[in-house]
């Protein structure tokens, strides 16, 4: 399961839009995406989660990725413990199975959560 990171907010009060960034895990399965499990986004202040896992689910989009040739992609959950990541080759074809690249496990990729007002 890749790691997640809260990296920022705005606006610093009743925030409702965060940075996260990703640290993907060591190995990559085709056709099955890395696993983003949302509600273990940890609040910075250490009280615990960010997201309640009976919050509706946000679609997180890709804000930034440094990650050389490769592409990756945002699947969406059915609840928030169940996002994923897919990585692409320059070609578009999928990552095969196996290690995951270099550029992609020491890159830096980022995604960017807005939450609806109603889910505060």
């Amino acid at each position: 399961m890749a790691t997640l990171k809260l990296v920022a907010v705005s606006p610093k009060v009743n925030p409702d839009r965060l940075l996260v960034a990703v640290t993907p895990e060591a190995n990559y399965v085709q056709g099955t995406p890395d696993p983003v499990d949302l509600t273990q986004i940890q609040d910075p202040r250490g009280i615990g989660g960010i997201f309640p896992e009976t919050l509706p689910p946000v679609t997180p989009a890709l804000f930034s990725a440094n990650i050389g040739v490769y592409r990756a992609n945002v699947v969406k959950g059915t609840t928030l413990k169940n996002f994923g990541l897919t990585y692409q080759n320059a070609d578009g074809s999928e990552l095969a199975t196996g290690a995951v690249p270099a550029a992609i496990a020491n890159g830096d990729l980022t995604l960017e959560i807005v939450m609806a007002t109603d889910q505060q």
